[in-house]
Formats: C-alpha cells, sequence, structure tokens
C-alpha cells in the first residue's frame, strides 16, 4: 500500500485506509494476511503532515506530524513506495489562540 494523495480530510484519510484493508487484507491466525497471496502483511514506518485548512489549500503552519506503521504485502506490493502525505484538518485544536 502506498499514501494516499495528499490533502484529503482526516475522515477522507481514514475510509482511503479502511477501505484498502478490506479490500486487499484479512484477518488471519496471528495477523493481517494478503487476500491475493497469503503472505503476512508488514508495516514501515510512514508519517502524515497535519495541516489546517485555515491557511488555504497551501501545506504550510505547525506542520505536525503523527507517524504510523503503513501495511503492505512484500509479495504482491513490495516496499510503499510513497511514505509520506499530508491531510488537511477544517479548523484549528480546541484551545489554539491567536493575536
Amino acid at each position: 500500500m502506498d499514501m494516499p494523495t495528499e490533502k484529503l480530510s482526516r475522515d477522507e484519510f481514514n475510509r482511503f485506509f479502511v477501505r484498502y484493508k478490506k479490500i486487499h487484507y484479512r484477518q488471519g491466525v496471528t495477523g493481517c494476511v494478503c487476500r491475493e497471496c497469503g503472505g503476512d502483511i508488514l508495516d514501515v514506518g510512514a508519517e502524515v503532515s497535519i495541516h489546517y485548512a485555515d491557511f488555504g489549500n497551501k501545506c504550510s503552519d505547525s506542520g505536525e506530524i503523527q507517524s504510523f506503521g503503513l501495511p503492505f504485502c512484500p509479495t504482491c506490493e513490495g516496499m510503499p513506495k510513497k511514505r509520506r502525505t499530508c491531510i488537511h484538518l477544517q479548523e484549528f485544536p480546541p484551545g489554539t489562540i491567536f493575536n
């Protein structure tokens, strides 16, 4: 699995992963396995930059980064080529103060 396109909302990003995993992977005895070859699903480090839509369509602001494991089938998919993307939130987090 490669990362989805940039500038998705959090919901779009989550739907992408849920849909992809449902189509390509299934739960095995000891973890997820590939629906095509039956091989174990591995994961590799990936990053998502968080941007706020209040700054427009540009990827600018504090640039908070969240790391997670990106799943992939080493046999069918190989190592993911794209392991970094960004999501755009519609509002600032609670407690944010601007002068």
